[in-house]
């Protein structure tokens, strides 16, 4: 039989003990969570090198990367042994936009749970304002032959409803417990958990890292945290905001102002008549205003009061840190992975996280789930394959959204390229792709944002930074 969890407690005496490998499905039937009674409860237990792992994936991290990873090894292999582990209990809040966009959805349909989000209304438009008040307005990008649509929904809610997806496939339960420590022993890696004064050790073929962006996972690996140009923080709120004609707002709504620079404010509309109002901006350029996040929340509420909005009952800020994908580290390591925030898949440009992490989770499932029994050199090649595969995907999109955002950083630019947007759908239609989508560097596109941007209204030629 398996090699089973082993819970380890500081005895006075420390007898070393064996015992009969015990199945991880004796021990977390159903998906519940793990008891404390144990055969290896007492003394210290070193585990034979040469056992069955207890599991054949451990997931760090409950959010959309992590249970989306989780519910696709199920679908892909259902008789794999997955568990999931988090140190909070759902539900939970989680500091961030709210904003799930056609990526999103496209994941959750490959899933098969298209189904989860039928209830929440469809946000179709999106208006983007910049320096100097140019303001463009259209449509979401279609993606992968979804509709052409977003929503917004609060983490509480969307993280609970995937979590509860995941535990209803069969996936174990280790959520209150918090990872400390891993190792590779054998064809094994072992991962150390701790609960209050209790501590845990799991065995699993494959370690998944996906506990957001301040990873012990990845810290554990080795992998070094992103510089400060290629993070970004952010601070959100909720609160009850009417747009000048005195209604809830319907569309999204991204802010670049000359304040807000190089970073944006927005506004995204709830379901309940709230909003979600936050500030994003680089870390660095943060670091040289010394300002604080409640500043720059408060200069976007003052910019948007300025133009009408009434904003009220502004409640539940938090700052939160996205290490973006102009920083993207190594993906695949012996017997693990990273994905999501804690591997930076993260758009330079947005801020947006949800998707990429998602679509990770799944795409490393398909590649692994496979051979996840078989031999530590199967595993390698499929690890490098999963890294390979996300890549030549998303690469040249990160690319090219680091470039739209070095590009607005200057007011002059930002403003030119809105107007330049709201002349020209195709031109629109990309940048909202590379906000929202997976557009890439085109160099064809952005030889007609360049021509289109240096002539005037009156049909001048302009040059950048002149009046």
């Amino acid at each position: 039989m398996d090699q089973g969890p082993i819970v380890r407690r500081d005895q006075r005496k420390r007898n070393r003990i064996s015992a009969e490998r015990v199945s991880a499905d004796s021990n977390l039937r159903d998906g519940s969570r793990p008891t404390t009674s144990h055969p290896f409860e007492t003394g210290q237990y070193a585990p034979p090198m040469r056992r069955r792992p207890a599991y054949d994936t451990v997931i760090i991290g409950a959010g959309p990367a992590g249970t989306s990873a989780a519910i696709a090894f199920k679908r892909v292999s259902p008789d794999r042994r997955v568990a999931i582990v988090d140190q909070a209990s759902f539900p939970r809040d989680k500091a961030c936009g709210d904003g799930l966009g056609p990526g999103v959805l496209s994941v959750l349909d490959r899933l098969g749970l298209s189904a989860m989000l039928d209830d929440e209304p469809r946000r179709r438009t999106v208006e983007v304002r910049g320096p100097g008040d140019v303001r463009v307005t259209g449509a979401l990008p279609q993606l992968h032959g979804k509709e052409e649509c977003g929503v917004v929904m609060e983490r509480l809610r969307f993280d609970h409803r995937l979590y509860s997806a995941a535990i209803a496939s069969g996936v174990a339960d280790y959520t209150g417990w918090r990872f400390t420590g891993t190792a590779v022993r054998g064809d094994a890696r072992l991962v150390e958990l701790v609960r209050g004064d209790e501590s845990l050790t799991l065995s699993t073929g494959l370690l998944v890292g996906a506990d957001g962006a301040g990873s012990r996972v990845r810290r554990a690996l080795g992998v070094e945290r992103n510089s400060d140009r290629h993070t970004g923080i952010g601070i959100r709120a909720y609160a009850e905001i009417r747009d000048p004609d005195g209604v809830h707002p319907d569309r999204l709504f991204l802010d670049y102002a000359e304040r807000l620079n190089p970073g944006y404010g927005w506004v995204f509309p709830l379901r309940d008549g709230r909003s979600n109002i936050g500030v994003f901006t680089v870390v660095a350029d943060f670091k040289e205003r010394r300002s604080r996040t409640t500043d720059l929340l408060g200069a976007f509420v003052e910019r948007l009061e300025s133009h009408g909005y009434s904003v009220s009952g502004i409640s539940s800020e938090r700052t939160f840190v996205l290490p973006n994908a102009a920083g993207l580290p190594k993906l695949a390591h012996p017997r693990a992975a990273l994905i999501g925030d804690a591997a930076s898949m993260i758009n330079p440009w947005s801020g947006e996280g949800v998707f990429y992490g998602m679509e990770a989770g799944r795409l490393l499932a398909t590649a692994t789930a496979p051979v996840l029994r078989a031999t530590d050199a199967s595993l390698d090649r499929a690890l490098r394959s999963f890294e390979r595969e996300f890549r030549r995907r998303f690469s040249s999109h990160f690319r090219g959204c680091h470039l739209a955002h070095r590009i607005t950083r200057s007011k002059v630019m930002s403003a030119r390229i809105l107007r330049v947007a709201d002349r020209d759908e195709r031109v629109f239609r990309y940048l909202t792709s590379l906000m929202f989508g997976e557009a890439g560097v085109e160099p064809r596109m952005l030889a007609r944002m360049a021509l289109k941007g240096l002539w005037s209204r009156g049909g001048r030629l302009r040059i950048a930074g002149g009046r």
